[in-house]
């Protein structure tokens, strides 16, 4: 192959790459990213190099390298995500090139480097890695462990030795490089045992420490050993590398039949490398794939380089399809949930430019696999402040915090994907509420459910507080049942009380939403308790085990 046919095939496929990948401009961040984000900015470059250089295993899972990324770039480009992402990609792109110049430096020709660079570069699985900066942990661990194994290949043993310290430092899956380059020694080098030593050394380090210390015990980060843990992660592994079940352990019966070196190499750096994936059933993401899959990369490429290499070209022809397929099905939801987390980060973020000292938050319901950590590190990232706290609206006392205005209320609305914050401030009450974030909690004396979109669900009994305006005539109440309820009751009653002066009761025969006014009883202006009864309540099905009455949308005085 030509330089210039080499350059052309390399522009070409990094321009592929973009195009399919495009969208990934138009994401935004992870839970785990603002999480990072609300406390790296803040970390001293002393502090980063301290935790490089240590020997000891950090009790907080505290991966410098990675870490310094969100550093770097949070303090240059804030949230602006396209940045992280173009990081991302560069990052990458190195990865592609120094497989490419692995995969040649053993030998094979570039042909052969082109199909294992190609596997390694576009395969679906891996997507994450290049679309979500919560992944740049892989992506610079397979960086600094492919250069460690270069440069050992290149007799360049003590900044190979580098080169594993930082990999290590990146992710603790490299722990396993030492193993691969005594495969290397054994079946590719010189067999020259000493080199050797530190690398182990260094790995028995390391090694020791996560077994003796309870550090991630509890949690879904602990290494587990068990016929069934280990059966189901050899499950799930096997079957992302081909995208179909098991396919993934055909290759463990390659070298009974093809007498490779290089094959063996790249079986045993991929096997070695997905050891410490096999020990954590609780993390099980397909993502993890990227560093292995450069073994997995160098077994194919040796596979096109020899007698094989139609088989090889085959097998490309029906993958690449079927690849491509589920890459367009993970690219999709990809972009769904990201556009959901980037609404909630933005509205943050235009009530922070409105409001910039409030230090206290409440959040109730959460987009889509976006967890509680996620909440605080965004409101840390966009206030700049790692002192703020948010709390759930189910922890004892929530709700007077925002009744106070103590607290501003981060609402999440399923149903438009949209974040709606307030944050009450002293006042007289309303005459109607309308069940939204507006609604002064404070009215809602007991028996209320959280808000969810426009509605909560009130218990059987329930109380509330309205002002009667001198002008009042009615009292309107709308609500909704289920047909569930309809279905096992025939009928749902509601009986209203203000003040402890009953209103006709109304009948739901029909499930679903409806409007009930009733004259309005003498009174004199002021506060009205007013308390609703339904019978008979509703319990629904697990594992929700409330005890319902009906669903709320408005109620109160109208003129």
């Amino acid at each position: 192959m030509s330089k210039r046919a080499g350059w052309a095939l390399t522009i070409a496929a990094l321009a592929i790459f973009l195009l399919l990948n495009r969208a990934a401009y138009k994401g935004f961040f992870q839970d785990d990213d603002l999480d990072t984000l609300g406390w790296a900015r803040g970390v001293s470059a002393s502090e980063f190099l301290e935790y490089l250089a240590t020997p000891r295993l950090s009790p907080a899972n505290f991966r410098p390298v990675g870490a310094f990324y969100y550093h770097a770039l949070e303090n240059a480009f804030g949230l602006d995500f396209p940045k992280y992402v173009a990081v991302l990609h560069a990052l990458h792109f190195l990865n592609i090139w120094l497989v490419w110049l692995l995969i040649r430096k053993l030998g094979i020709g570039p042909l052969g480097a082109a199909a294992g660079a190609f596997f390694f570069g576009y395969h679906a699985a891996l997507i994450d890695a290049w679309w979500k900066p919560m992944y740049v942990f892989d992506i610079l661990c397979a960086t600094f462990s492919l250069l460690a194994v270069l440069l050992y290949a290149c007799d360049r043993w003590i900044l190979s030795l580098i080169s594993f310290w930082l990999a290590y430092k990146s992710k603790e899956l490299a722990v396993m490089l030492p193993a691969m380059l005594a495969c290397y020694e054994l079946w590719l080098g010189q067999r020259r045992w000493k080199r050797l030593i530190p690398f182990f050394a260094v790995s028995l380090l390391f090694g020791v420490q996560a077994a003796v210390l309870p550090v991630h015990r509890g949690t879904r980060y602990e290494m587990q050993l068990g016929l069934g843990a280990q059966a189901g992660t050899i499950r799930f592994y096997s079957s992302q590398l081909f995208l179909l079940p098991y396919a993934g352990l055909l290759l463990l019966a390659l070298p009974l039949f093809i007498r490779d070196r290089r094959l063996w190499f790249g079986l045993a750096a991929m096997c070695l490398l997905l050891i410490p994936l096999l020990l954590l059933p609780g993390r099980l993401y397909a993502v993890y794939w990227y560093v292995p899959l450069a073994g997995a990369a160098l077994m194919l490429a040796s596979l096109a380089d020899g007698h094989y290499r139609w088989a090889t070209l085959l097998l490309l022809v029906l993958w690449i399809p079927w690849d491509f397929v589920y890459f367009r099905e993970l690219r999709r939801i990809n972009l769904q949930r990201e556009l959901r987390n980037r609404a909630y980060v933005g509205a943050i973020e235009n009530f922070a430019r409105l409001n910039p000292s409030p230090r206290l938050f409440v959040y109730d319901a959460l987009p889509e696999e976006f967890h509680d950590w996620g909440v605080v590190g965004a409101l840390r990232t966009v206030y700049r402040n790692t002192t703020i706290t948010a709390q759930h609206i189910d922890y004892p006392g929530s709700v007077e915090l925002i009744q106070k205005g103590d607290a501003a209320w981060l609402h999440w609305n399923r149903r438009d994907g949209r974040l709606d914050i307030v944050q009450h401030a002293p006042g007289p009450a309303l005459p109607y509420l309308r069940m939204d974030i507006t609604t002064p909690a404070g009215q809602l004396i007991d028996g209320w459910y959280a808000l969810e979109d426009d509605f909560r669900w009130m218990k059987p009994d329930a109380r509330a507080v309205v002002l009667r305006p001198a002008s009042a005539r009615n009292f309107e109440v709308v609500a909704c049942v289920l047909p569930e309820q309809i279905g096992r009751g025939h009928a749902i009653s509601l009986r209203v009380l203000l003040n402890a002066q009953p209103l006709r009761q109304h009948d739901f025969t029909v499930p679903g939403c409806q409007s009930v006014e009733w004259p309005a009883p003498p009174g004199p202006a002021g506060n009205v308790k007013v308390e609703f009864h339904i019978a008979p309540p509703y319990i629904p099905p697990q594992p929700d085990s409330r005890i319902l009455g009906i669903t709320m949308k408005s109620f109160g005085f109208t003129s």
